[in-house]
């Protein structure tokens, strides 16, 4: 399965309505793989340089799903507060992300404390933060069941 799927940017009150379109646009009524990685840095000490470990949740043959949400939509968005908001409900849980950022654009931050989308083809990958403030890095890969 080949998609031609190209977007990226950070997520914002002006532009939520259409990054929910794309991952509906991507995910509708398809596979996916999804897969978590949570990387955690630790500082240098005197024994040991600073290192980073990597733990992942992959999570294979995944598709979204309405099932138990209050609008019956897999995807949901809206802006309230200043903030945009969007949900992804799936056969496993939710996934769910704001930010504080206004109008179409912003610029990219290397803090991620705002998520960051890039759909490439056949995926998503979204760099943000948790509310905790550790990072999160989402990727949504959809699955090829043709053969």
């Amino acid at each position: 399965m080949e998609m031609n799927l190209y977007w990226f940017g950070m997520l914002t009150t002006g532009n939520v309505e259409k990054v929910a379109g794309l991952l509906g646009q991507l995910l509708n009524d398809r596979y996916y793989t999804a897969i978590c990685a949570h990387p955690t840095i630790y500082p240098k000490t005197l024994e040991l340089p600073e290192t980073v470990a990597l733990s992942m949740d992959v999570r294979t043959s995944q598709k979204l799903s309405p099932s138990g949400t209050r609008d019956g939509k897999a995807i949901s968005w809206g802006v309230e507060d200043g903030r945009a908001h969007l949900t992804l409900h799936d056969t496993f849980g939710l996934y769910m992300l704001d930010s504080n950022l206004q109008g179409e654009r912003s610029h990219s931050d290397s803090t991620y404390r705002n998520p960051y989308f890039v759909f490439d083809g056949n995926k998503v990958t979204i760099h943000h933060r948790a509310p905790a403030g550790n990072l999160l890095v989402w990727t949504f890969a959809v699955e090829d069941h043709a053969e």
